[in-house]
């Protein structure tokens, strides 16, 4: 198969910007769920029913913080 210049440039573009909403994704969804688990697991062990909801909301902090750097790290080269 073979594309034309202006076609390359764009299937790239579809490819960055699916690349993109993949690590979004990725980056928010694995550290809540990753968090929640833990908590689940420690309230089950300890016997407490609060833990999962602090986890939950500490992975999603994190979750968020690796979103921020993320997003600044993208529109930072975008800038250069």
């Amino acid at each position: 198969m073979q594309f034309k210049v202006k076609e390359v440039g764009k299937v790239s573009k579809v490819v960055k910007i699916l690349s993109f909403i993949s690590q979004f994704t990725l980056i928010m969804l694995i550290p809540t769920i990753g968090c929640f688990f833990l908590g689940y697991y420690l309230d089950k062990k300890f016997g407490t029913s609060f833990l999962c909801i602090i986890f939950f909301f500490v992975g999603a902090a994190g979750g968020m913080t690796g979103v921020y750097k993320l997003v600044r790290s993208t529109f930072k080269d975008n800038e250069e």
